[in-house]
């Protein structure tokens, strides 16, 4: 049997020192009496992996203090054949995630309920519209931060978008400080659906996934054409707002991406 139920203070200070969660325990075969994990059991266990790099300790920490808060997910399709056709008169065309990013900041400058954090029993509004955009690198995820979207044309957000993602990738990251929301683009994995998990410090994450060819009725000429679509995700802190506000904004950024004029 597995003992995960019951540790002595040797086996607490084991876990304190590597990180470890009292649930991390049922993956360890006890020794002990009554099959509980003595604090041999975890050394002999621990020896048998190998060392968890920085980058994943600090994404690891950060997911799971995340995880902590009550979120919820609101998803809706939007078409991007607009978007697609609008980025061609841009200088760098932008990318759906800078569109995504512009959009966010533009509707939450229109409704601020969702812009705020919680922080204890009070809420806080940040000062500056600053967006982070989520970046892969190595075996771990950084956000670096866009101060000032909603002040920023799609060009200007577009060179600042791909100077802060090329310095992250070199590891040269010089603000990974508070933001309001990230952005996620996980369509560039494939992927059509994602449950994108927020910063601890953030009270929502927008993501944008693969664009997928899907039927559309076109009501002039009566007859079913073929259009080009994404969904969007928008999981929040339900402390902050409820469903309503998150769909709200949602639509709201939605809209403009599918008028991207508006940008």
């Amino acid at each position: 049997t597995t003992g995960a139920a019951f540790y002595s203070p040797r086996v607490r200070t084991r876990l304190g020192e590597n990180g470890m969660l009292p649930a991390d325990l049922a993956a360890i075969s006890g020794t002990g009496e009554g099959g509980r994990v003595t604090a041999e059991d975890i050394d002999r266990y621990l020896a048998e992996g190998s060392p968890m790099s920085p980058m994943r300790q600090a994404v690891a920490s950060s997911m799971l203090r995340s995880w902590e808060r009550p979120l919820a997910t609101v998803a809706r399709p939007v078409k991007i054949d607009p978007l697609l056709a609008h980025r061609r008169t841009i200088a760098g065309r932008p990318s759906a995630t800078i569109y995504c990013m512009r959009a966010l900041a533009l509707a939450l400058k229109d409704d601020d309920r969702m812009v705020h954090r919680m922080v204890g029993t009070r809420i806080n509004r940040p000062s500056s519209m600053d967006l982070a955009v989520a970046v892969e690198v190595g075996d771990g995820v950084l956000t670096p931060v866009v101060r000032k979207v909603d002040q920023l044309d799609l060009a200007a957000l577009t060179v600042a978008v791909e100077t802060a993602v090329e310095n992250a990738r070199k590891g040269r990251v010089s603000d990974l400080g508070d933001a309001v929301s990230t952005i996620t683009n996980y369509g560039t994995f494939g992927l059509t659906w994602a449950t994108a998990i927020p910063e601890p410090s953030q009270s929502m994450i927008l993501g944008i996934g693969a664009v997928q060819y899907v039927p559309d009725w076109n009501p002039a000429e009566k007859r079913w054409d073929r259009a080009r679509e994404a969904e969007l995700t928008l999981t929040f802190d339900h402390r902050i707002a409820d469903g309503g506000a998150a769909a709200r904004l949602l639509m709201r950024v939605a809209e403009l991406l599918e008028h991207p004029e508006r940008l």
